[in-house]
């Protein structure tokens, strides 16, 4: 799989963003308001060596950029999933390749579902550019 960048929105310790970054050798960007868990999230990528692919941004959701093309992984209420929504919509039309994890984007149906999980409890939704373009 060849992914340009990866983002992971609300990314808390920043373990997806250091996994998919050593799996898939592609930079990645993780976001995350919450301080405690932003000093986290930096002591990994120190200890991973990956100082140079993994950046952090410590910051709200609504400000970020998403206009590189790449996989968005998003784990997040969906009050916060509605408030970048035309963010998410315009990132899908560039070609953005979107894993909610449990919500999607409301009344947009995804590309395809799945259960996964330690107890097969958790729901997978991917979305691409077939789901938003007509």
């Amino acid at each position: 799989i060849n992914i340009d960048i990866f983002y992971d929105l609300g990314c808390g310790d920043g373990r997806i963003c250091i996994e998919a970054t050593r799996r898939f050798n592609c930079p990645s960007v993780g976001c995350e308001i919450e301080e405690r868990l932003i000093n986290r999230f930096r002591a990994h990528i120190k200890a991973s060596a990956l100082d140079e692919m993994v950046t952090v941004i410590h910051g709200d959701l609504r400000d970020i950029d998403l206009t590189r093309k790449g996989v968005i992984s998003i784990y997040l209420l969906p009050e916060a999933i509605e408030a970048i929504r035309m963010k998410l919509v315009d990132a899908l039309l560039q070609g953005s390749l979107i894993i909610f994890n449990t919500w999607g984007l409301k009344g947009i149906a995804p590309r395809i579902s799945c259960t996964c999980g330690y107890a097969n409890n958790a729901m997978l939704h991917l979305y691409d550019r077939s789901c938003v373009a007509s």
